[in-house]
């Protein structure tokens, strides 16, 4: 399995879709020409401009100070959801890497015997903040999304969150389901959550406002109980099968992008359009839809649908699948969802 745990991955230079943008050794700096695909160059010690791109969102300049940061990738695509935000970076900024690179490193999470693996891609950079990218497994144990490693190009640290069966297994990647039952989530996913956050951003780079959260079956399930009592610190969420579980008053609006096939036999598509219509409904987002297209190909046919009206930065993608089954969503769930994630 690529970027595996115990496996090493190298990934490719530069981001997905754009380079890699590069500091400014002084001065205020530029930002992109209007539908450039390129991000303004930061400023010493400033923020790096903002990107346009699908559409043309003319970049911003950084702001010339201390402290400031450039997006890792560039923000290449940057620009059609919302005006796009500079980095915020955490508290791990500047702190060396104490892990191997390119591969899952098992942790334990700060007052809890729960366990998560962390994916902290080769070529890190301890000063430059990364999009944060949590992944909510199905009841196998498997990490979701295998490829997605590959597919960010060094540009996400990868957080793989356990169930506590799954740990407990005996097996590295043992079978588990989510706790997202009534009753029983606010005492165990949510503050599980909430703590694993706080340990990787204490000690790596993550940039706070890019943080997102996908998951398949039982982890759908549990991105949709996250996406609902989490939103505001999660900036969206993609999901494969799942449902809605029983949610608590939800803190807000969320980017979403959920994919769902109409002959799951595991997870009732039904379920799929019951999560996908509570995040209509809290973004604002009427019952008209355009195509969206999820991997850049417009010569490729899609099934997915953007649909309009919603809150300015509040996307929702609906992927209504056929002949797909409960578990082939691929490459959907990692070209398409990082193309989404990219985005914002």
């Amino acid at each position: 399995m690529a970027g595996g745990f115990g496996g090493e991955m190298t990934a490719p230079a530069g981001g997905f879709g754009g380079a890699t943008a590069a500091a400014g050794s002084g001065g205020a700096p530029s930002g992109g020409a209007a539908g450039s695909p390129s991000a303004g160059a930061a400023g010493q010690g400033g923020s790096g401009g903002a990107s346009g791109g699908f559409g043309g969102v003319a970049g911003q300049a950084g702001e010339a100070g201390t402290g400031g940061t450039t997006d890792v990738d560039g923000g290449a695509d940057a620009g059609p959801f919302g005006i796009p935000q500079p980095a915020t970076p955490s508290a791990g900024c500047t702190h060396a890497v104490d892990q191997a690179l390119g591969m899952y490193v098992r942790k334990t999470v700060s007052n809890s015997q729960r366990v998560y693996d962390l994916y902290i891609p080769q070529g890190y950079n301890p000063q430059t903040p990364y999009r944060l990218i949590f992944l909510g497994h199905g009841c196998d144990g498997s990490i979701p999304y295998p490829p997605l490693p590959d597919t960010t190009q060094g540009n996400a640290i990868l957080v793989a969150l356990r169930s506590v069966s799954s740990q407990n297994s005996g097996t590295l990647y043992g079978g588990g389901c989510f706790d997202t039952g009534p009753g029983s989530n606010s005492l165990t996913e949510l503050p599980y959550f909430d703590q694993v956050l706080a340990d990787v951003s204490a000690s790596y780079c993550v940039d706070t406002s890019r943080v997102f959260m996908a998951g398949h079956s039982s982890g759908s399930w549990l991105t949709n109980l996250l996406g609902c009592a989490r939103a505001g610190v999660i900036r969206g969420q993609g999901n494969s099968a799942g449902g809605l579980p029983v949610v608590p008053d939800c803190t807000g609006p969320i980017a979403a992008m959920l994919c769902h096939d109409m002959q799951d036999d595991q997870n009732a598509f039904i379920e799929g359009e019951k999560a996908r219509d509570r995040i209509l409904a809290i973004n604002g987002c009427g019952t008209e839809t355009k195509p969206y297209d999820w991997d850049g190909d417009p010569t490729t046919p899609s099934v997915c649908v953007m649909y309009q009206g919603c809150k300015p930065g509040y996307p929702v993608v609906w992927c209504p699948t056929m002949g797909k089954g409960h578990s082939d969503q691929i490459p959907m769930t990692t070209v398409g969802l990082w193309r989404f994630w990219k985005q914002f």
